[in-house]
C-alpha cells in the first residue's frame, strides 16, 4: 500500500490513520514513456500487433477453461 492509498482509505472510507500500516512493496514509481516509444520498444508499432497480442492472450485463457 502506498501513502496515496492510505490517504484514500482515510478520506473516502473514514478509516482511522492509526488502523493503517503502509508496508513498502519494493517497486519504484517511474515516469512512463510516451506510447509511441513503448510500442516501438515492444514491437507493437504496427496496428495489427495489438490484435495479435490480444488474440494470443484470449487463446491462452480459453484453453485453460475446463
Amino acid at each position: 500500500m502506498t501513502q496515496n492509498s492510505a490517504q484514500v482509505l482515510i478520506d473516502d472510507y473514514g478509516v482511522l490513520p492509526k488502523n493503517i500500516e503502509v508496508i513498502p512493496h519494493g517497486t519504484h514509481l517511474v515516469p512512463h514513456l510516451d506510447k509511441t516509444t513503448l510500442k516501438e520498444k515492444y514491437g507493437l508499432s504496427k496496428p495489427q500487433s495489438a490484435f495479435y497480442f490480444w488474440a494470443a492472450q484470449f487463446r491462452q485463457k480459453v484453453s485453460k477453461r475446463p
